[in-house]
């Protein structure tokens, strides 16, 4: 706080901030499931954690780590691990709905869901994320490390230097990496699809979904190999 005063949990130094101040959050672990207050309330507040890898916020299996919903885009947050959320039905990590915020420097790591998006859920919004790692979520349904859903909104989020790996969703949905549905749109950038199941990216017959891809590495191909599948299978 402006007396120097840590806060006791990195809520409370979110729901202090005022219009375009930034919350400082240093190395540690901070069990908790964290509601960004929205644009009623707030506007470009900075959410910086000491360094990726320490600062730790663990969901402890009780929803999603952190949700963020009508939050405006002058926001950001960086420098943080989100683990060990769950018991959700969007987005075990991070859900983001409405919100055109900056993702920056995370690890979202060991998350789960009982439906969409075991780790990142990205509905109705396009935010941008630049050096993130998604790796070790599992979802019960779709989208084991990202579910990219249009329906509410336009929806077109940039991944750039983003790596996913190491997700996994149902066989019978079989997305494993990145989900899209209802006419979301990706753009890819210099980023790692990998090691995911089934699936590395599918884009679902639900929708007119795209996917553009620059200097990215995706494993498998278009349609074979559990690569890229254009829904035509579905």
């Amino acid at each position: 706080d402006p007396n120097g005063i840590p806060f006791a949990s990195v809520q409370a130094g979110l729901n202090f901030a005022r219009d375009d101040q930034t919350v400082n959050i240093a190395n540690g672990t901070y069990f908790e499931n964290i509601i960004w207050p929205d644009a009623t309330y707030k506007i470009g507040v900075q959410l910086i954690g000491e360094d990726e890898e320490n600062t730790i916020i663990d969901g402890g299996g009780l929803g999603s780590v952190i949700t963020i919903i009508e939050v405006d885009a002058t926001s950001l947050i960086s420098g943080f691990t989100l683990t060990h959320g769950g018991n959700t039905d969007w987005g075990g990590g991070l859900f983001i709905y409405l919100s055109d915020l900056t993702v920056e420097d995370l690890r979202i790591i060991d998350n789960t869901s009982i439906n969409y998006a075991g780790g990142v859920g990205i509905a109705g919004c396009s935010p941008h994320f630049k050096h993130v790692l998604i790796s070790g979520n599992i979802a019960d349904v779709t989208g084991g490390g990202v579910v990219i859903y249009g329906f509410d909104a336009p929806t077109y989020p940039i991944f750039e230097n983003v790596t996913i790996t190491g997700n996994q969703a149902s066989e019978s949905y079989g997305e494993g990496g990145i989900a899209f549905w209802y006419g979301a749109e990706l753009t890819l950038v210099n980023s790692i699809v990998r090691g995911n199941t089934p699936w590395e990216i599918k884009l679902t017959s639900w929708g007119a979904n795209t996917l553009n891809v620059s200097y990215s590495n995706i494993e498998g191909g278009i349609n074979e190999g559990f690569g890229v599948s254009s829904g035509d299978d579905d």
